[in-house]
């Protein structure tokens, strides 16, 4: 069995049908090569046949066909790292030439759990001034009430009756949720804030997905579900291709 798999192995890349990653093993592979391949997934998720938008660290992606409206966007940023902070920026909006104030907008943000140098390990904890603590990334129920606390508490005339503390999602991939409105005390608007929180399945980095809804929208059921819809379209990415330094 093991001559036939070496015949074939050398067969199929001769022939072009296997990778240089499937055959050579992703530690021969330069940086170069990594990057290569990271980009032709990201144009393959991205491109015309999938229409998707992927995370910047290539672990998850959005289905956005599914969606079935073209008033979503995929916002570019430079200077965006796969081990943490900003992965994915959206924005929804009325139609092209609409203010910021009738739009959504989702940030997705990682939180790595720790980081080592050496035989020292450092564990992540985030503060948040107006809930009052500090919190790990690795307890997703605690980061989502701090989310949650931190808007209400830092905000005016929250309404109550549009809160929805932390909860268990139903969606595919988060675990928590929350929601509430009420006005930035700086902007002085009133918004809508959800929050959708999970961790990787290798418990290394947590993922925060921040929707805000501007005014304007608020009371259009309609539009507000919109943003719990590009959650639901999540989907983790599993392609051998991804390969990082």
């Amino acid at each position: 069995m093991r001559t036939r798999w070496l015949l074939f192995a050398f067969c199929a890349a001769a022939s072009g049908l296997l990778t240089l990653s499937s055959v050579a093993g992703a530690k021969d592979l330069s940086p170069e090569q990594m990057a290569e391949q990271r980009e032709k997934v990201r144009a393959d998720y991205e491109g015309e046949k999938k229409g998707g938008y992927t995370f910047y660290d290539l672990k998850y992606w959005v289905d956005a066909a599914k969606l079935e409206d073209k008033r979503w966007s995929k916002e570019k940023r430079d200077g965006l790292k796969h081990t943490d902070g900003l992965q994915l920026l959206a924005k929804w909006t009325v139609n092209s030439s609409a203010a910021g104030n009738n739009s959504i907008t989702v940030v997705v943000q990682k939180w790595i759990h720790f980081t080592r140098n050496g035989n020292s390990q450092s564990n992540t904890v985030i503060t948040f001034d107006n809930y009052g603590d500090s919190v790990s990334p690795t307890d997703v129920e605690k980061l989502c009430e701090a989310y949650y606390e931190n808007f209400r508490r830092g905000s005016k005339d929250v309404i109550d009756d549009q809160c929805q503390k932390p909860k268990k999602c139903s969606l595919p991939v988060p675990k928590v949720e929350a929601a509430a409105v009420a006005t930035d005390k700086d902007s002085g608007e009133r918004e809508r804030r959800e929050w959708y929180i999970w961790s990787d399945n290798k418990e290394t980095a947590t993922y925060v997905v921040s929707i805000t809804y501007s005014a304007s929208l608020l009371d259009k059921p309609d539009v507000i579900e919109k943003g719990r819809d590009f959650v639901k379209s999540i989907r983790e990415l599993k392609d051998k291709r991804v390969v990082w330094e």
